[in-house]
């Protein structure tokens, strides 16, 4: 490396480059990894001084064991694999590249291992060209923007899944409130009602129950904020335990407006991993006070 940088530029480029890392030492040792709120593949703090193969499916280890064995032995300097994961924002399969660089000294003593994933979706659908400075294409990106993340709760499903809709909100969101436009409040597609305060709004919105299935815990709605954005709000809940929930949650915005396009630009992803860990704490209060 050429020049240097200080620790907080150094943490902040780590945080910032579109790959999420993990290193190990030579004893096989966490050390460290980045995005640890954001991560493809999470793990608790304690992992943090154990064996790498702690952090791995049982049928993956030999074949971690074996990459770290060569890359020891001098063999092996990167190892390269990919998979599908169902992580899209409505659980479309996404293909992860995940990769494993042995980290030397310059007289090629062993340091470690770096593992690297990488969620390269939207680099596989690249086409054509965006060059630098392209004012068509920077302004196409800046009209919209999309979120994701999930949790979960020691609630069953049933109890939790009803929640996400406008009726079930008024129970945990505090100020919610909406105007029924279909006369019953059960839902169903294609039901609509409106709202003058929710969620990031700047104007009335009409929402739209795009889809709904019950049976999988499935819910889409537009938000139609006609002056500035159109908000897609999409949850799916999935049972992992009879007394226990995940619940994952995307946003996506599309500028209609400079408003909108103002919007867009400042909806971070620390900012929605604020966002939604705010669903999750009104949720543990609400069912704390049902008792």
């Amino acid at each position: 490396m050429i020049g240097s940088v200080s620790e907080e530029v150094l943490e902040a480029m780590l945080e910032t480059i579109p790959i999420e890392f993990s290193v190990v030492d030579a004893k096989d040792e966490v050390l460290a990894w980045n995005k640890h709120e954001t991560r493809i593949f999470k793990r608790p703090e304690a992992v943090v001084g154990r064996k790498v193969t702690n952090c791995h499916p049982k049928k993956s280890i030999d074949k971690v064991e074996t990459i770290l064995s060569e890359m020891k032995a001098g063999t092996r300097d990167s190892a390269r694999f990919w998979i599908d994961l169902p992580i899209g924002p409505e659980g479309q399969k996404q293909k992860i590249l995940i990769q494993y660089f042995a980290l030397r000294t310059k007289d090629g003593e062993y340091l470690g291992c770096m593992e690297c994933s990488q969620n390269v979706s939207d680099i596989q659908a690249l086409s054509g060209e965006n060059r630098l400075f392209d004012v068509s294409a920077w302004r196409k990106e800046m009209r919209s923007i999309s979120h994701a993340k999930a949790f979960e709760m020691a609630i069953p499903i049933e109890d939790l899944f009803p929640l996400f809709s406008p009726e079930g909100e008024k129970y945990w969101v505090p100020g919610w409130d909406y105007e029924n436009m279909m006369g019953t409040t059960e839902l169903s597609e294609d039901y609509v009602f409106l709202t003058k305060t929710h969620d990031h709004g700047t104007t009335d919105a009409i929402w739209i129950v795009k889809k709904y299935d019950a049976k999988s815990h499935f819910v889409q709605f537009y938000k139609i904020e006609p002056e500035d954005k159109i908000g897609v709000v999409t949850v799916k809940c999935t049972e992992l335990e009879a007394e226990r929930t995940k619940v994952q949650v995307t946003y996506k915005y599309i500028a209609l407006s400079a408003t909108g396009e103002m919007f867009v630009s400042e909806f971070s992803e620390s900012a929605y991993q604020e966002f939604i860990g705010e669903w999750q704490m009104l949720l543990s209060n609400y069912f704390e006070s049902k008792g």
